[in-house]
């Protein structure tokens, strides 16, 4: 996503990038078909219907806008926070029009399903009418993405995501523990080596910071924290009625990236609300260093850009208390942004 030219897709050539666009709609569409039949294919729906979410309404919006050019940090962010927005928007639209035309529980499968696909479907109209003459010369390059800093950084995660499962269910924290002095000698190497070269940095970054995340998130199978139990309560209202009702008195209740985005996630991607705090919304949180380093290189150069964004990760509040802020992380990347 951050290191080659061809994860940029507002700047492919419009056909293939429509034919992606239609692909992960119909992957999507037939998974919950299957699963509607109980034929139901692992992983599929999940992650047709994230990537679908994420980043496909953002990226036809750009294309709509005809912005690119961008560098594949900025296309990525500025598609996820796109898309973050138009589903926040479209669960309002939705849980306050539908209910005048009869539809009682508005943020159900089948009337979200059948709104956003219309969405995307006009937004696909619009970029194929706006931006049809665009097309700059994209490759996958092999080497970057196969390359030794490419593959170490990219087992980070998986580290967390082993070590959380061994705390889970064998009671043992070795691989937690390996893991936070691996991730201290990161920066060591980036300064001290020419290991990992700069045009690298970003995804060290997002690697990083998504391993942080994960390490202390997916920490047992239930939600933990403070705030987030009371975000679940309410955010859990909504899917259990199918609808939002924002007259309930409540500073959570009033918040868009709780009362519309979670259940919509929630709902589509066929899965609990727990792990839409413990799974997606720590990436969406791991977008903000991203975009910080961005911000950062602005005023300093690519190294000094990272050393700030790994001070900022390092801070134990980033990945500690916000994984139990589900509204602040997404507050924070739209700030960022």
């Amino acid at each position: 996503m951050i290191v080659n030219n061809a994860f940029q897709p507002n700047d492919w050539e419009i056909r293939p990038f429509l034919v992606l666009v239609l692909s992960l709609l119909l992957a999507f569409w037939g998974s919950i078909a299957l699963d509607a039949l109980g034929f139901t294919i692992p992983l599929i729906r999940q992650i047709a219907g994230f990537l679908l979410l994420t980043f496909v309404p953002g990226l036809l919006i750009l294309r709509t806008i005809r912005i690119h050019h961008l560098g594949a940090v900025k296309t990525n962010v500025y598609a996820a926070g796109l898309s973050l927005a138009t589903l926040m928007f479209t669960g309002f639209f939705v849980n306050i029009v539908y209910p005048l035309f009869g539809v009682l529980g508005p943020l159900s499968l089948w009337p979200l399903v059948t709104t956003i696909s219309t969405f995307v479907g006009i937004l696909c109209f619009l970029a194929w009418f706006r931006d049809r003459d665009f097309a700059a010369p994209t490759s996958i390059n092999l080497h970057d993405i196969l390359s030794p800093p490419v593959l170490a950084l990219s087992f980070l995660p998986f580290g967390a995501i082993a070590g959380t499962y061994l705390m889970n269910f064998y009671d043992t924290n070795t691989l937690q523990m390996i893991l936070l002095p691996i991730i201290a000698l990161v920066p060591v190497v980036i300064v001290c080596t020419q290991f990992v070269p700069k045009k690298y940095y970003p995804y060290a970054v997002f690697s990083i910071a998504i391993t942080l995340l994960y390490h202390t998130a997916l920490i047992s199978t239930y939600i933990w924290g403070w705030d987030i139990q009371y975000e679940y309560y309410l955010t859990n209202t909504v899917i259990q009625n199918s609808i939002w009702d924002f007259t309930d008195y409540s500073n959570c209740n009033a918040m868009l990236s709780l009362m519309t985005l979670a259940p919509i996630y929630s709902i589509l991607l066929g899965i609990g609300l727990e792990w839409i705090f413990k799974v997606i919304y720590p990436f969406f949180f791991a977008l903000v260093p991203l975009g910080l380093y961005v911000v950062f290189r602005r005023q300093t150069n690519e190294k000094v850009s990272f050393l700030a964004c790994f001070f900022f990760m390092s801070v134990f509040v980033f990945f500690t208390e916000m994984v139990s802020l589900a509204r602040q992380e997404v507050a924070e990347l739209f700030l960022v942004l």
